[in-house]
């Protein structure tokens, strides 16, 4: 079931209306879909505005349109749109030479050695499986491509950490000016501060510049940066979206500009998005064959300049993914089953997780902008979350951290394998 994730990135590029640049000449590329994708793309757009459309109506008591304004102070305070799903912060990375300590985060004791890396790793590896999957992945993780799929393996973390550790090394997490892997961005020091910021500003570009993002054509200041081309990966991960993504989202459903939304506008617009950026997506198959050939997928990449490829053009981590990716491990990955039909799924995901918002709204009873397990109880959130949430709230929760719990566990009850 793993194997059914796509690169988050790229899912949320699609949510977010996003179109995936040409890594030739930067154009939007597009082509015509199958039936049956035509048919899929029709039933993911129908249940992903079916959730906005439901939790719209909570918020309106169903009478229709609802205001944009009011949709936007009810989903930010819990963290749509906030920093913490980007990566100008919220990665526990405050310190100038490595940040916090949270859990694989910062200069306190960064990890030197195998076995230190062993101890953290299994110091968050909750039932002992030797792999993090959804609460268990921390928040220096959950924005690496190692998570796309969703799981974490220990060899992904120290990966991940040596890559750092060698841009650490090398000036990538310090002050001054890192121009990152796309171009046009200050990724080292500055607003990103802290050894996890810094390194990636080194692998992508991150930094305070204004730019395109790595998933395509929409504009983005902080979290995402640096002039990237066909980045379908970009450096990125699962909870890649910037404050400007999540507000592009939420405009595009807008359709008419009277900052009002209705439910056949919600459903145009996301059936109109869904569509191009299925197809912008597809389009990474040059030779029309169906399946994305590692040199293929290569191509849809942004990775950090000086990366050591191998033939097909992928340095390490992105082979990793590459494979397990391919489910049925014949060395090509099949653009319906698994990276479209994967892509079916954050997208799904997302939809659910907004309608939780609007579930929750008013779930902060006492204002101290945190959730405790009583509020928790009291909301109109489904016996389904609440359960999926208590245990992550023995003690009271920040509010701003719903919505990635939101979507956590709504990717979770999507790719958890069906009972025979």
């Amino acid at each position: 079931m793993h194997n059914k994730f796509i690169l988050a990135i790229a899912t949320t590029a699609c949510l977010f209306g996003m179109t995936i640049c040409s890594a030739q000449d930067g154009a939007a590329e597009s082509v015509e879909l199958s039936d049956s994708l035509k048919s899929e793309v029709e039933q993911v757009s129908t249940r992903v505005s079916e959730n906005i459309n439901s939790g719209l109506a909570l918020l309106t008591d169903g009478n229709e349109p609802a205001k944009l304004i009011e949709v936007i102070k009810t989903v930010r305070p819990m963290g749509y749109g906030q920093p913490e799903s980007g990566s100008s912060r919220g990665d526990g990375s405050r310190g100038r030479s490595g940040g916090g300590n949270r859990g694989g985060g910062g200069s306190r004791g960064l990890p030197s050695t195998e076995e230190e890396l062993q101890v953290r790793f299994k110091s968050l590896d909750a039932n002992g499986d030797g792999r993090w999957t959804g609460d268990e992945v921390n928040r220096f993780m959950s924005s690496q491509p190692a998570n796309s799929d969703g799981v974490v393996t220990f060899d992904e973390y120290k990966a991940a950490w040596l890559a750092i550790r060698e841009r650490m090394q090398g000036g990538g997490a310090g002050g001054g000016h890192n121009h990152g892997s796309g171009g046009h961005s200050h990724g080292g020091g500055g607003q990103n501060n802290g050894g996890e910021r810094g390194a990636r500003g080194g692998e992508s570009g991150v930094g305070e510049g204004r730019g395109r993002s790595g998933a395509g054509g929409a504009q983005s200041r902080g979290g995402q940066g640096g002039r990237q081309r066909g980045g379908v990966s970009g450096g990125q991960g699962a909870r890649g979206a910037t404050v400007n993504d999540d507000a592009t989202f939420l405009t595009s459903l807008d359709r008419d500009r009277d900052r009002l939304l209705t439910s056949s506008e919600v459903k145009e617009a996301v059936s109109e998005n869904t569509a191009k950026n299925f197809s912008t997506f597809a389009a990474h198959d040059k030779d029309r064959d169906g399946k994305l050939s590692p040199a293929e997928y290569a191509q849809s990449l942004s990775l950090p300049e000086g990366s050591q490829l191998n033939e097909n053009g992928l340095d390490r981590r992105s082979q990793m993914r590459f494979q397990r990716m391919d489910a049925d491990q014949d060395g090509t990955l099949s653009i319906e089953s698994e990276l479209l039909g994967g892509m079916k799924n954050s997208l799904l995901a997302r939809g659910m997780a907004i309608r939780c918002c609007f579930q929750a709204n008013g779930i902060d009873a006492d204002g101290d902008q945190k959730v405790s397990r009583e509020e928790l109880d009291a909301s109109n959130l489904s016996d389904d979350m609440k359960k999926s949430l208590e245990a992550r709230l023995e003690t009271p929760q920040p509010l701003s951290s719903l919505y990635q719990r939101f979507l956590a566990v709504s990717l979770q009850s999507l790719t958890k394998p069906q009972a025979e």
